[in-house]
């Protein structure tokens, strides 16, 4: 491989550079007023998406998925059905 001439070299890494400054710049004033409606929200500081919040065990036996693949992973640590039965748990080691 070739080694690039200084001459040729250097501004060409100049132009990429603010070129590629140019554009994300423009990618931030592209979604600037999306990011002040969003702070600008008082009901933003306290939204929890519904995938975030967490759990209970009863909403965990109602779920479709875990009751489908439940006896498909009968032995595999934390799946449903091991709750009060100790002697399911694989041993650790």
């Amino acid at each position: 491989m070739k080694i690039e001439n200084l001459i040729v070299f250097y501004p060409r890494r100049v132009v990429e550079s603010l070129t590629s400054g140019v554009r994300w710049a423009q990618l931030f004033l592209k979604f600037r007023p999306a990011l002040k409606r969003v702070k600008a929200d008082e009901s933003s500081r306290v939204y929890a998406d519904l995938a975030l919040s967490p759990s209970t065990d009863a909403e965990q036996d109602e779920m479709d998925l875990i009751q489908m693949f439940k006896v498909a992973i009968p032995r595999t640590h934390g799946a449903p059905g091991f709750v009060g039965k100790p002697e399911l748990r694989p041993a650790l080691p």
